[in-house]
């Protein structure tokens, strides 16, 4: 008897695969990290779910709050 080797059955598919993207280099890529709710290091800026708190600490540390449309919380700015 003699030693069988293994079958391999390579299926092509029917269907040529999907084209690759074009990139339009008139358009500016959209930045990764969005402005307004990242600081200048790339670590997210303390966040505050009451309006109420982020306008008091505002007013102690002589800052602006704003609304974040990112997580939907308030962060502190400079004026």
């Amino acid at each position: 008897m003699t030693a069988c080797a293994r079958c391999v059955y390579w299926e092509s598919p029917l269907t040529h695969p999907k084209p690759a993207r074009t990139v339009d280099y008139a358009r500016p890529m959209p930045k990764r990290i969005v402005p307004s709710h990242f600081n200048k290091d790339g670590k997210p800026k303390r966040g505050y779910a009451k309006e109420e708190v982020a306008r008091a600490e505002a007013a102690r540390l002589g800052m602006t709050y704003y609304h974040c449309d990112f997580c939907n919380r308030f962060h502190l700015a400079s004026r």
